[in-house]
């Protein structure tokens, strides 16, 4: 039997503080919901389409029974979803038979090195990295030693958020359950520094390279578990009507962006100036950490402000997206 549901307020799920309480209550939510949707797309195609019922009644049981999913795990049901949409039933037998065969629970939390994912994984990764034409992302390895020295920093910034914020280092590892440490691929189109996606849901992949020292490493953790904190409060949907045909200015990119990629960049922003001040009004930075997490902190500023005038301008808002940035509105109107 499955333990009962956690139980927070909505306005405690969608309070702008981080909070490693609050991640694993989202984390499970996720969690309990792709239990749920694979049992009715299997509801849905009973009768329509052959599978074994009984295992995938035995799935959704041990979906029920793991505390951590494999992110890979996640990538392979939202081909099986997709498919379920197109009301594909052939692929739908193919992908629930798959699913029953697939690994599904993972360690607690640990690093991979990108050369070490297997390559049908890897390109399932991609593919789902890749949603966004406009931002196409090409990965390479590291060679091992470049991977313990990344992992080391990881530990090192974690560490010190520990130290200087737990809420935050809570959040991550209530949220994030896998670092995938890359580099970009030499002929890639941009430079990747990092990503995560409700597709691969408790993945994080980080560009070696862009990370190298603590505040960087520290800005990458916290800039892409806030990214996941949104993910888990919509559940992977829109906090904007606006179609993603309709692009604008982007406060951390060079292209214009649809609406929802300005949205969560607004919101990040004030999240990173969170985890700035939070570093700074501690003692655990040396003299050039706190020189570099202080213009990364007016950066964050400077960020939030092009993004808040361009969804007030043209974002038509949905109620939690609304709800959510005047959380992140009211923080800055104090903080900064």
């Amino acid at each position: 039997m499955s333990p009962p549901e956690p139980k927070l307020s909505l306005g405690q799920l969608e309070a702008f503080e981080p909070s490693g309480e609050r991640a694993r209550v989202l984390y499970d939510r996720m969690k309990r919901d792709l239990g749920r949707s694979i049992a009715e797309i299997a509801r849905v195609c009973r009768g329509r389409v052959g599978f074994d019922e009984g295992a995938v009644e035995r799935l959704c049981e041990k979906l029920s029974e793991a505390t951590v999913i494999r992110p890979a795990f996640y990538a392979s049901y939202f081909d099986l979803l997709d498919a379920a949409r197109r009301d594909a039933l052939v692929s739908c037998g193919a992908l629930l038979a798959e699913l029953t065969q697939a690994e599904v629970e993972a360690p607690a939390f640990r690093y991979r090195r990108w050369g070490d994912v297997e390559p049908a994984l890897a390109e399932l990764y991609l593919r789902y990295l890749n949603i966004d034409p406009e931002t196409p992302v090409d990965l390479a390895a590291l060679d091992c030693e470049q991977f313990g020295k990344v992992c080391t920093v990881a530990d090192r910034a974690l560490a010190t958020f520990d130290a200087a914020a737990p809420e935050i280092s809570g959040e991550i590892r209530g949220l994030i359950k896998e670092i995938v440490m890359v580099e970009s691929a030499p002929d890639a189109a941009m430079n990747f520094d990092g990503a995560t996606s409700v597709f691969t849901w408790g993945a994080l992949f980080l560009n070696a390279t862009e990370h190298q020292n603590i505040v960087d490493m520290a800005d990458g953790l916290s800039h892409e578990s806030a990214h996941a904190h949104l993910f888990g409060i919509s559940l992977g949907e829109a906090f904007v009507e606006n179609s993603p045909e309709e692009c604008f200015a982007s406060p951390l990119r060079a292209e214009p962006r649809p609406m929802d990629g300005i949205f969560h960049a607004t919101y990040v922003s004030a999240r990173m100036h969170y985890a700035h001040s939070r570093l700074l009004k501690s003692s655990v930075l040396s003299k050039g950490e706190r020189e570099q997490a202080c213009d990364a902190c007016m950066s964050s500023i400077r960020a939030f402000k092009d993004g808040i005038e361009t969804v007030d301008a043209h974002a038509r808002l949905t109620d939690a997206g609304r709800r959510v940035l005047e959380s992140a509105r009211r923080y800055m109107a104090v903080a900064a």
